[in-house]
């Protein structure tokens, strides 16, 4: 079960979690049945998508979270909800898998968003009033930034790590952390503001997010175009959000893998106690 989040301008984000379940199902037929589910906002949710697996006779079911980060959805209200929705399905073992987190084969989708915001490539919209321009020169800077979650979930070592990986991947070039939300102090504007005291002069704009929604619209491009207001004499440029790419495929099946060796594991320790 893939369970994303969801968005409430949902468009990209339903159609991206398909796609991205359609290539888990081809990569894994004949070994599982496929399904996606969204905490919030779009349907299926949880229970109506496990129903469905339920009358396809199936008896274990991995919950994969397609979230990038830990955060309150991860460490709370994820586990609350299968501990809801188990007893309506006495029958099946349902468990939780790991989120994507930090991982090798993130960084290089993110180094190729950062690449094709140079060439022009990101997304079509104009930040600080323009369009970016192939063939622009001056010091790179990174901006990545993520959705955001409450200290007391995430304290953000997690976004940290993947700058520093970040960083060595693009050559020293430097990335500063940013929170779309609930963070006053990693702002994209504070953040900005340092790789331009660093002697930046061009600023790629990363979304940490899978597909384009609220929280690019609302919260990262406003950003960002206050951002480039404040340094007109700065290039800013707005890469595109992860979406859809084999090598999250990639890191999904690792994560279902790592879920279904655990469920073994402990199927054979409770044989071997029994």
């Amino acid at each position: 079960m893939l369970l994303a989040h969801g968005s409430a301008r949902g468009r990209c984000t339903a159609e991206g979690v398909q796609a991205i379940a359609s290539r888990l199902s081809k990569r894994l037929d004949g070994v599982a049945i496929v399904h996606a589910a969204f905490f919030e906002f779009l349907r299926p949710d949880l229970a109506e998508a496990i129903e469905v697996l339920r009358e396809a006779g199936v008896t274990d079911v991995i919950v994969l979270p397609y979230f990038l980060f830990d955060g309150k959805e991860i460490k709370v209200e994820i586990p609350a909800l299968l501990a809801e929705v188990q007893p309506r399905f006495p029958d099946l073992r349902i468990q939780q898998a790991a989120n994507l987190g930090v991982d090798a084969r993130l960084i290089d989708v993110v180094a190729d968003r950062v690449d094709e915001a140079l060439r022009g490539l990101g997304q079509v919209a104009p930040v600080g009033g323009r369009l970016p321009v192939r063939g622009e020169d001056g010091r790179l800077g990174v901006i990545l930034v993520n959705r955001g979650s409450r200290a007391r979930y995430d304290d953000g070592s997690r976004l940290r790590a993947l700058c520093g990986l970040l960083q060595d991947r693009l050559g020293g070039a430097p990335v500063e952390p940013a929170q779309a939300e609930r963070s006053p102090e990693l702002t994209i504007e504070n953040a900005a503001q340092r790789l331009v005291d660093a002697g930046c002069e061009r600023i790629v704009v990363v979304p940490y997010l899978h597909f384009p929604g609220k929280v690019l619209t609302v919260n990262v491009i406003p950003a960002v175009n206050r951002a480039a207001a404040a340094h007109p004499s700065r290039h800013f440029y707005l890469a595109s959000t992860l979406c859809l790419d084999g090598r999250i495929v990639d890191v999904c099946i690792d994560r279902i893998v790592e879920a279904a060796r655990r469920t073994d594991a402990e199927s054979s320790a409770g044989a071997i106690g029994r």
